[in-house]
């Protein structure tokens, strides 16, 4: 029914196509569509709603297609893979990004390039593959350098943060993200702030500051929830839970990550959830709870073999 409704919307557009060339005025308004709809796809995307995400990518896809705007379908090929992506289909999200890729080299565009380079950076991370992510990030960050796209380079600041601290080399993982996260301030990105405050809380957690680590967390929290970006806000609730975990504070542990699987099956995210059950299965255990702590080893063991089951 979603699609349906979002289809619609083009009716008007196709119907009253002609075949005589358009007039600069009408391809005005078709590259305005498509920036559009590629702007309420950002916003459920942001909402973690993939499939409607990726219609109104894909409707943007359509638009910047049927007036050749190159760099607008590339942008689309990035944005679809990101749907992809945040649904496990890593195959089909790389497709997206490769393809993304091959346009922004025919037509010589530097920013969309870098985009896609990062694109694939982040999907190789997601997946362990921390040397091609570094090497992926690395290149994007150079071409990133040759432009004036100050946001998306601090982008890729804190996937080389991210990487490196997957790599546990924390001192540099720390430089990176404090570099992202100074550029975020000034721009007020706050999304892209909070995201730098979570891994900072995570990297802290791991070098022993449990105090920083929780006020980094907090404040990540705070800025999510202004946000009302549930993926977010999960995943700043499991880092408070888990850093709770580590000093020993075993009531807020508790409460921090049964917020954070509730939130995570609001959002019906299958990895979330096992990440969270996972951890509540431990801390039950580490509390002497053993009844809880076989619930949620059945709960995180029947998701592990649904997902696998869907793949």
């Amino acid at each position: 029914m979603k699609r349906l409704i979002i289809l619609s919307l083009l009716f008007p557009l196709f119907f009253s196509c002609s075949s005589t060339p358009r007039e600069p005025d009408e391809v005005r308004l078709t590259r305005n569509r498509a920036a559009q709809f590629a702007g309420y796809g950002n916003a459920a995307f942001d909402r973690a709603d993939y499939e409607q995400a990726r219609a109104f990518f894909e409707l943007a896809l359509t638009l910047n297609t049927s007036v050749d705007e190159r760099e607008g379908v590339a942008d689309m090929h990035n944005s679809i893979g990101r749907t992809w992506q945040a649904q496990g289909d890593f195959e089909t999200a790389a497709e997206q990004y490769a393809r993304a890729e091959q346009i922004a080299q025919r037509i010589g565009s530097t920013r969309v390039r870098a985009l896609s380079i990062n694109n694939q950076g982040e999907l190789n991370l997601q997946q362990g593959n921390f040397d091609q992510a570094l090497a992926l990030f690395e290149t994007s960050l150079e071409l990133f350098n040759e432009t004036d796209s100050v946001a998306e380079r601090a982008v890729v600041l804190h996937n080389l943060g991210s990487t490196q601290a997957s790599s546990s080399r924390l001192d540099d993982a720390r430089v990176l993200l404090e570099e992202a996260m100074s550029i975020n301030r000034q721009l007020n990105r706050r999304r892209e702030l909070a995201a730098n405050l979570f891994m900072l809380a995570s990297v802290e957690s791991r070098r022993g500051n449990y105090e920083v680590a929780l006020a980094f967390a907090e404040e990540a929290l705070d800025l999510d929830r202004a946000m009302e970006n549930p993926r977010g806000i999960a995943s700043d609730l499991y880092a408070l839970g888990m850093i709770s975990f580590r000093m020993e504070r075993m009531e807020d542990a508790l409460d921090y990550l049964t917020r954070s699987l509730a939130v995570y099956e609001s959002i019906s995210s299958a990895s979330g959830m096992i990440q969270a059950l996972s951890a509540l299965e431990d801390l039950s255990h580490a509390t002497g709870n053993l009844e809880a702590s076989e619930g949620f080893a059945q709960r995180r063991e029947a998701l592990q073999t649904s997902s696998i089951r869907t793949r």
